[in-house]
């Protein structure tokens, strides 16, 4: 399966928020390669795991509220132009 059939997959799979991530990233494996973990690892996640999001949203700019509304649901960022929710 090249690149591209490979994200397609991974997209249809995953929530919008992680689907983000990766995009921002350039990839699943860039963006594995930046957590220091394997592009396979990733492609188990439904969602960012709670021991992740504030890293992926770091690597990413992608909210950790929009990552994991169920963990940060009221949460304000300490500088709100940074909120991509």
């Amino acid at each position: 399966m090249n690149h591209t059939a490979q994200t397609s997959k991974f997209a249809k799979s995953r929530n919008a928020a992680l689907r983000a991530a990766v995009k921002e990233a350039g990839s699943i494996r860039a963006l594995a390669r930046q957590l220091g973990i394997t592009h396979a690892a990733i492609r188990k996640w439904d969602r960012a795991p709670a021991e992740r999001v504030i890293e992926i949203e770091r690597l990413t700019g992608v909210s950790r509220k929009r990552l994991r509304p169920d963990l940060y649901e009221g949460w304000q960022p300490s500088n709100p132009e940074h909120d991509d929710a």
